[in-house]
């Protein structure tokens, strides 16, 4: 049974019914063989006037006020039945009843009255008699008619009629509406009637990115990086790696600084190898807590500098210091790419959110035994984009491709746009790595260290 429009609203929080519910309507029609296909659609209102909206050729837009309703088909049958003119207006009085108002029908030949409209021995019938009242003559063959056809009556068998009816309640749209009346896919919603496409990295790049084929190599590269992540490999730990005057004065908190001389100390065989290793007069007859004090307290760590040259424990310090810069260097290039391209995407006015889960990346490998190649995908953490719907994606080049999904209609729009975005990222000099959790590893690492001596 169908509902009022209000009371769907409220019970649903949509505004169609089911076009199986109007089917039910007419399902007299339907059991003599009538074929009846139901559309949902929108009517918008221009003023006085109300226009029928084709959601498969016409742009539809959230300017204006829609009503919502259906078209109606009923092709002819092929079977010779009853007459079943009767559940016909039966069905259009109840449509009338529930609200709908019927805009149109439409036969072969053009707009007609459902008074004139008859449905007998499988056929659709428009007869306007020349003399008001007078009956349908018994033939259905305008061939046939004889006596009962004359000048000024109109007898026109039809292959079909349409039927346009819809509620007179009036809606302002929203995207998520839109996606219903397009039957679009994919794609997310939220309580404010906004939807959302996803995409991952590389498929917004492929979208937002300059299309130009002649694409230089840097570009192509900063490409790769932004969706692949800057190689690692081209931050050389060796050149992060600390001095051993930076080592003491900047990078070892004060507890790191002990425990690396006291490992110093055990390296060299102990105390008084230590001193003798040092070769400073200064250092005779101390303890080990005095030694530490003056080589800590030392300008320059003159004397440290010279013990250091060939230790492996500090070798090994200052190589854990080097990878946590080199790598805080190439996250912190890696930030500046993607916040780049975070700007070329709000340059263009599009509004998005991020968000890393797992996604799908591929590489090629050779076919063995052929010249082919074949994609071998893999799973990967990797960043997605929430886009939200404007509306321009369909109204600025005529294009609402009904029945696709919704990251498809976004990238056709950007395709239509041809952005001509360049990446050119300010990269920094250097990164800034967590010192605490730096200091906390190598504390670790002495502590390790010097439990081998005991």
């Amino acid at each position: 049974m169908i509902k009022k429009w209000h009371q769907f609203i409220n019970e649903s929080e949509r505004y169609w019914l089911e076009a199986s519910d109007i089917e039910e309507v007419l399902i007299g029609l339907k059991d003599e063989g009538y074929e009846v296909f139901v559309e949902k659609c929108v009517y918008q209102i221009n003023g006085d006037k109300v226009e029928y909206k084709n959601q498969k050729d016409d742009i539809i837009d959230l300017k204006h006020e829609y009503c919502f309703g259906f078209q109606i088909v009923i092709i002819k049958s092929k079977e010779k039945g009853d007459d079943v003119t009767l559940d016909f207006h039966g069905a259009l009085n109840f449509l009338r009843k529930e609200g709908y108002l019927i805009q149109d029908i439409k036969e072969d030949d053009g707009n007609i009255s459902p008074n004139y409209l008859h449905f007998i021995n499988g056929s659709i019938i428009t007869w306007i008699p020349e003399k008001e009242g007078k009956p349908l003559p018994k033939f259905t063959d305008a061939k046939e008619i004889v006596s009962d056809y004359v000048e000024g009556d109109i007898y026109i068998s039809s292959n079909s009629c349409v039927i346009s009816c819809y509620q007179t309640d009036k809606h302002e749209l929203t995207p998520k509406d839109l996606a219903e009346i397009y039957n679009w896919s994919d794609y997310t919603t939220d309580s404010s009637g906004n939807i959302y496409c996803e995409l991952d990295i590389e498929d917004m790049a492929d979208y937002i990115l300059s299309r130009n084929s002649s694409y230089k190599v840097s570009s192509a590269a900063l490409k790769h990086e932004l969706v692949n992540g800057i190689e690692e490999d081209n931050y050389y730990s060796s050149e992060y790696q600390p001095d051993i005057q930076s080592l003491f004065q900047y990078d070892l908190n004060k507890e790191n600084e002990v425990l690396a001389v006291k490992s110093l100390i055990k390296e060299l065989g102990g105390l008084e190898g230590f001193i003798k290793e040092c070769d400073n007069d200064q250092l005779e007859g101390k303890s080990e807590e005095e030694v530490i004090n003056f080589l800590l307290k030392e300008r320059f760590y003159k004397t440290l500098e010279d013990v250091c040259k060939y230790s492996e424990i500090i070798d090994y310090i200052r190589q854990t210091i080097g990878d946590w810069k080199s790598q805080a260097h190439c996250e912190r290039n890696q930030e500046e790419l993607e916040e780049e391209f975070d700007r070329l995407i709000e340059r263009e006015g599009i509004e998005f959110t991020k968000s890393r889960k797992e996604g799908k990346r591929y590489y090629y490998r050779k076919i063995p035994g052929t010249d082919r190649k074949e994609k071998v995908y893999y799973d990967e953490i990797v960043w997605f984009y929430q886009v939200k719907f404007e509306e321009r994606w369909i109204t600025d080049y005529e294009k609402a491709l009904p029945g696709d999904g919704l990251n498809f209609v976004f990238r056709e729009w950007c395709g239509d746009c041809y952005f001509e975005n360049s990446m050119n990222p300010h990269f920094s000099d250097w990164g800034d790595c967590d010192d605490e959790d730096l200091n906390r590893e190598i504390e670790s690492t002495l502590k390790r260290y010097l439990e081998k001596f005991n």
